[in-house]
């Protein structure tokens, strides 16, 4: 009976702890931080890009050899649209393209953006492996929105991508889509 009893409350001091370490331990998501929770929900509104001077989309593999890292960058101003890739962690550009765009393609490069819903959330799981693909917004040097895909943005329609595609020209838009055929000589050979 001793023996039943010892073995009753080890198995029970067992299970106490099993279940105390199950509720602290969140195997999903990164608690957000305090300034993450107390920071108020922003919307991409339309007065927001009516009044931006810059809108620039980034794209990045963060999570793989330096060799084979990239960083893909979209600048959308009124009058222009430019395409930056550059190699590796020094930021080596191995492409850079620009093009002067309409205001009839601005104004419907706007649109698509606004028609996206584009919106912070609550900090949500960093789950891309790496991968980062985020906006921002300035009015001059004042940045009026900004957020990652990966990490904060919540978009109804579409992808954060999807509205700066439609401003490229055939080669820009083969840059931004595949930016290693620009950085590894060998995935070109792969396909």
């Amino acid at each position: 009976m001793k023996k039943f009893l010892i073995l009753s409350i080890l198995l029970f001091f067992v299970l106490c702890l099993s279940v105390l370490w199950a509720k602290t331990t969140n195997w999903n998501e990164k608690e957000p931080s305090a300034s993450a929770l107390s920071s108020k929900k922003k919307t991409l509104s339309r007065s927001k890009l009516e009044a931006a001077t810059l809108i620039l989309h980034k794209a990045s593999n963060g999570s793989v050899a330096p060799n084979y890292h990239y960083e893909c960058v979209i600048k959308v101003k009124k009058d222009s649209v430019d395409v930056t890739v550059c190699r590796g962690y020094d930021g080596e550009e191995v492409y850079h393209e620009g093009r002067a765009i309409s205001p009839t393609e601005y104004e419907q490069f706007l649109n698509h953006l606004a028609a996206q819903n584009i919106r912070t959330a609550s900090v949500k799981a960093y789950t891309s492996g790496g991968h980062v693909s985020y906006i921002k917004v300035l009015k001059d040097d004042e940045v009026v929105f900004d957020g990652s895909e990966d990490y904060n943005l919540t978009i109804a329609k579409g992808n954060l991508s999807d509205a700066f595609m439609e401003m490229l020209s055939g080669s820009m838009e083969e840059a931004a889509n595949d930016p290693m055929r620009l950085i590894d000589p060998l995935h070109n050979e792969e396909e």
